[in-house]
């Protein structure tokens, strides 16, 4: 009867211990940055659609008008809306801008999300006729990351803007 395992069944097991690992390890490196990217497109998405249904309804069915200027849509809520009244994005790093101090001249309000080095990676702009956004892909890491070469994958090399009428 044998009490222990041999030299060569020890180093057998830690053997394919060591090649399992080198397999599994880097398939989770990037697994954050997988799903902060899958998030990011996933809202973008999502957010395109929903505002583009809202802003149908808003505009068939209550008889609003667009205006960029979301103090002006304050002041008439009857008759006018602004995105920030149909969309509400309140992620980490979504910001929402509208051109405040020119509004004679403003034609879009947006959301823009910065990544924690300030760099701008999408954007969802709304004017009178036209929902539009992108996604830069080359500020989500180094050029060769999976995370980008799945962006790029998504929405192409170069930054490409997406339109959609809404009326």
């Amino acid at each position: 009867m044998r009490k222990s395992f041999t030299l060569i069944e020890l180093i057998f097991v830690i053997v394919i211990i060591g090649v399992l690992s080198a397999i599994a390890i880097p398939k989770y490196l990037h697994l954050k940055e997988n799903a902060q990217i899958s998030s990011l497109v996933n809202t973008l998405e999502s957010t395109v659609t929903q505002t583009l249904e809202a802003a149908k309804i808003e505009h068939d069915l209550n008889n609003k008008n667009f205006t960029p200027n979301c103090n002006y849509s304050k002041l008439h809520p009857e008759t006018y809306f602004c995105m920030r009244d149909i969309l509400k994005l309140n992620g980490k790093y979504w910001f929402f801008y509208f051109y405040k101090w020119v509004p004679w001249s403003a034609t879009d309000s947006d959301y823009y999300y910065y990544d924690y080095n300030g760099h701008q990676i999408a954007r969802i702009s709304m004017n009178e006729e036209n929902i539009s956004y992108y996604i830069v892909c080359d500020f989500l890491g180094t050029s060769d990351s999976p995370l980008v070469k799945k962006c790029k994958e998504l929405y192409g090399a170069n930054a490409k803007t997406y339109v959609i009428k809404w009326k």
